[in-house]
Parts: C-alpha cells; sequence; structure tokens
C-alpha cells in the first residue's frame, strides 16, 4: 500500500510516525496515517490492519511530510527514509544534503534538517 492511502479511496486527514524506541510494526521514520487519536492512544494504519499505539510515542501532523526523514538508531549508521514510498537510504558520513533522489519511486524530495531535535532515535 503506497503511503499517501488509507486503504480505501480518499487521502488520510493525519499521519503519525515514531519518535520513542516501543514494540510495534512500525518502521522508524516512516509515515502512517491516524485512523483515530485519543489523548492517550492512537490508531494507525499499517499494512491495511489497525495498530494501537500510546500517542506520546508518535508525532502527529495534518498534511503528509513531503521531506525525508532522518533515522539516527542508537547502534548503526543514520539513514533517511523517503516520504513517498518508505524506501530507506544510507546518509553520507560528509557533509548535509538538501535533496535526495529515491532509487525506488524515482522522486526527489528535500531532507529534514539535520538539527537533534528533529532526529528520531531508534
Amino acid at each position: 500500500m503506497g503511503a499517501g492511502q488509507d486503504g480505501g479511496s480518499r487521502i488520510a486527514a493525519r499521519w503519525a510516525r515514531l519518535v520513542l524506541d516501543v514494540q510495534c510494526p512500525l518502521r522508524r521514520g516512516a509515515w502512517y496515517p491516524v485512523l483515530s487519536a485519543g489523548p492517550e492512544e492512537t490508531v494507525v494504519l499499517v499494512r491495511a490492519r489497525a495498530v494501537i499505539l500510546p500517542h506520546h510515542s508518535l508525532e502527529i501532523v495534518n498534511t503528509l511530510p513531503s521531506r525525508w526523514t532522518i533515522v539516527a538508531p542508537a547502534s548503526f549508521a543514520p539513514y533517511a527514509v523517503c516520504p513517498s514510498c518508505t524506501d530507506r537510504v544510507p546518509l553520507p558520513q560528509h557533509g548535509v544534503l538538501a535533496q535526495l533522489w529515491c532509487r525506488r519511486c524515482h522522486q526527489m524530495f528535500g531532507v529534514e534538517p539535520a538539527d537533534p531535535t528533529v532526529l528520531v532515535v531508534a
């Protein structure tokens, strides 16, 4: 299923990604359609299944981001996640990239700022 679809023909109104390391089927850095959100739990759609997660473990936005998400795992080299197809690509060790080309969906997107408050730690 494409990142832009909620399993039907309409586009999701809100999107979520993990910001804390929790046991769940979500891929770090990928955005998922939000089915419902409450003060303690949020339900997201993952591979056509509803998954309930603690609300505090997610970042929720109203528009699907169009920039690569930077993921900085504690035990691996940082990588970027495509906003369209969720493909992962390693980041170069030198320099800051403004844009990246996705080899899977053949699109060019900007890259999130390398600000420590924006990094997703997995």
